[in-house]
């Protein structure tokens, strides 16, 4: 019986690339939890005039319907799910 099973062999260049595996998993983590730690910023920013990244809903937000009054309506969703941008309805001034 052939003692060198090539497929199923571990040597030191599996236990590198598990090791470079773990390090990028490390990092996307961090990444990971900074944009999150942003995107609770803003929306604290936006919505509550705070500066934290404390999270909370937009939904407790008290601006009422100016939140859905200057929202950018300019996108569209096809049926695909694919963001498309339609053309702005206002007229433009030179």
């Amino acid at each position: 019986m052939d003692q060198h099973k090539r497929d199923f062999s571990v040597n030191d260049r599996l236990l590198k690339i598990c090791g470079l595996a773990a390090v990028i998993g490390g990092i996307s983590t961090l990444a990971a939890v900074v944009l999150l730690a942003l995107i609770h910023l803003f929306t604290n920013l936006f919505f509550f005039g705070t500066f934290s990244i404390e999270d909370h809903s937009p939904a407790l937000n008290t601006l009422g319907p100016w939140v859905i009054a200057s929202s950018d309506r300019r996108t569209d969703r096809r049926a695909d799910g694919a963001l498309r941008l339609r053309e702005d309805p206002r007229p433009r001034h030179s």
